[in-house]
């Protein structure tokens, strides 16, 4: 029951008209409100609906990538446990490419000293430094800038090696995490629609059977009785 209050019939008649307008808007937006979030919820059902299945076979295809990578080298191990091991490769890796980076380093060095004896005299002072050697130090210098040389062919051997299982963990790691990362959005997605699904069966059913309050008012018997207000 609604109790409105007017100074004259007539004030009574444009208040219950504007009391009735009003209350007939706000019905109308709520009823408004309700089929634009039905038609993006639609909307919204329609582009999973079509993303889906694209997102299952890209998550299906990484599965499968990633399965033979980890079958040619982790086949006895479980994902998670393959996972580790791939990171614990990569991490030795990176400390053996550091020592090796320093072993260059020192090489190279040793490499650039010795050639300063090795290369041709230029000046006098070279041929004076050269003279002042040991006997046989000459030869020795040789010998020395073969073996360095060996040294260090080995050491950049060793370093490619390195790099190479190192990519080839990163790849197998950025696999996994490829996968990983699929199947969630997948996963999602799953969930994203069947929420959907219900907020739109939830919309319809407010829609078809509504509540009393997104109803017109409804005027008892079609009358209005209008009392007076008695004052002392």
């Amino acid at each position: 029951m609604v109790l409105l209050y007017a100074v004259s019939e007539e004030d009574a008649k444009k208040t219950a008209r504007a009391y009735l307008e009003t209350v007939t808007e706000r019905i109308i937006a709520a009823k408004q409100r309700y089929e634009k979030q039905l038609n993006e919820t639609i909307t919204q059902i329609s582009e999973i609906e079509k993303g889906l299945p694209e997102k299952n076979k890209q998550a299906e295809e990484a599965k499968l990538k990633y399965k033979e990578a980890k079958d040619a080298r982790y086949f006895s191990l479980d994902d998670g446990e393959a996972y580790d091991r791939a990171k614990e490769t990569m991490f030795q890796m990176d400390k053996m490419l550091d020592a090796l980076e320093i072993e260059l380093a020192g090489i190279r060095e040793k490499l650039g000293a010795i050639n300063e004896y090795r290369k041709p005299a230029q000046d006098v002072q070279d041929v004076v430094r050269r003279r002042s050697l040991p006997d046989g130090m000459m030869a020795k210098l040789e010998e020395m800038f073969v073996e360095q040389t060996i040294e260090f062919k080995s050491a950049e051997a060793r370093k490619q090696t390195a790099l190479k299982i190192r990519d080839r963990e990163k790849a197998f790691l950025d696999q996994f995490k490829q996968w990983d990362n699929l199947e969630v959005e997948a996963t999602n997605l799953s969930k994203s629609l069947g929420d959907s699904r219900r907020r739109k069966t939830l919309i319809e059913g407010q829609l078809k059977n509504p509540r009393p309050d997104m109803m017109p008012p409804i005027i008892y018997q079609n009358k209005v009785t209008i009392y007076p207000v008695l004052t002392k």
